[in-house]
């Protein structure tokens, strides 16, 4: 099924490896306002008695600096899948994942039935409350906290699943850093003109230095030219990260 508006990642149901008659599979569905479909790369496919998974890479046209990208990974989980079986083989699908893209921003949801992964994935954070009745199996994990709020909403159609709306609260690193205040020195006419005056009696000022070291002051002793300070006003500036400063 096609939407207008969305480009569409799927991974269709092998029926000799499930020994089913219909068809079925995973499928993502990516907004192209927010992404190029050039940008969307298969990283992962796994389809088996116990689960069957997809993961994707996106590159959207906006990600907060930090993650270098995205990777979707959605999955479901039969009712009779063994627990420990599918634990593992996510288990072993994120740690590749994370290996391979040390900055990405990593969300797992999909269809989980009996399966938790809170053991499994303890860095990671669940944020779907319910959306079946009094069952949460609709899951969405991620490897960041306070990223999303869950809302339930109307199932689609005849489903029997709710949908489940997420809005996302991440705040940004460059947003979480403190706003500092700076001074720096500025070049005025005044500065100009002393260091003119300066400058013409440079000769008179090299020799004063020089007689100063020979009265055993030593080299690179301080003197008394040294302590001329131009008169540069100093002027203040909010800087706040991730902008020019004002």
């Amino acid at each position: 099924m096609e939407l207008p508006g969305f480009s569409t990642v799927r991974r269709d149901r092998d029926t000799k490896v499930r020994r089913k008659q219909k068809g079925g599979g995973l499928a993502i569905y990516v907004n192209t306002s927010w992404c190029n479909p050039g940008h969307v790369t298969i990283k992962i496919s796994n389809c088996c008695r116990d689960i069957k998974l997809l993961a994707a890479s996106l590159s959207p046209y906006y990600l907060p600096q930090e993650f270098g990208q995205a990777i979707v990974l959605i999955l479901y989980i039969p009712p009779r899948a063994d627990a420990e079986v599918v634990c593992d083989v996510i288990h072993s699908t994120v740690a590749r994942l994370q290996t391979q893209h040390l900055e990405a921003l990593l969300l797992i949801s999909g269809d989980f039935n009996h399966v938790t992964l809170d053991t499994t994935l303890p860095a990671f954070s669940q944020y779907v409350d319910c959306n079946r009745g009094n069952r949460t199996i609709d899951l969405l994990y991620a490897n960041v906290k306070d990223a999303y709020s869950a809302t339930s909403l109307p199932a689609l159609g005849k489903a029997h699943h709710n949908l489940i709306l997420l809005r996302p609260h991440y705040k940004p690193r460059v947003r979480r850093l403190p706003i500092t205040t700076c001074s720096f020195r500025m070049w005025s006419p005044e500065a100009e003109q002393t260091e003119r005056l300066l400058r013409g009696h440079r000769l008179e000022c090299a020799a004063g230095v020089a007689q100063w070291e020979h009265e055993d002051h030593g080299v690179g002793a301080a003197t008394p030219y040294e302590a001329i300070d131009l008169p540069c006003p100093r002027p203040s500036a909010v800087c706040i990260p991730g902008e020019g400063g004002s």
